[in-house]
């Protein structure tokens, strides 16, 4: 069964210093390989998020503590404000 991951950024991803370790970049392509959606989920608006974060291949983020969302898909990164419940949220993400 495929999966959605989503992964805090600050203290979770990167340690306080920002410091990305490889072990969570091997992780997370790993994850991606295995057919598995990764996001990440943060306070960050999208310009606070760093080059060596999106390099990693993320599929997407939930930012701006949740008042965004932008997904990469076939023809780029879609952006646009989320106004509804979590139910709603997922549906845009997995569709």
């Amino acid at each position: 069964m495929k999966k959605i991951i989503f992964i805090d950024v600050d203290g979770t991803l990167v340690d306080y210093d920002n410091v990305l370790p490889l072990s969570a970049v091997k992780a997370i392509r790993k994850a991606r390989a295995n057919g598995h959606k990764v996001y990440i989920s943060t306070g960050r608006s999208r310009a606070e998020v760093y080059r060596e974060i999106w390099d990693i291949g993320l599929d997407g983020m939930i930012g701006g503590n949740g008042r965004f969302r932008d997904r990469r898909g076939s023809r780029g990164r879609s952006f646009s404000c989320v106004s509804a419940a979590g139910t709603d949220l997922m549906q845009s993400i997995m569709y």
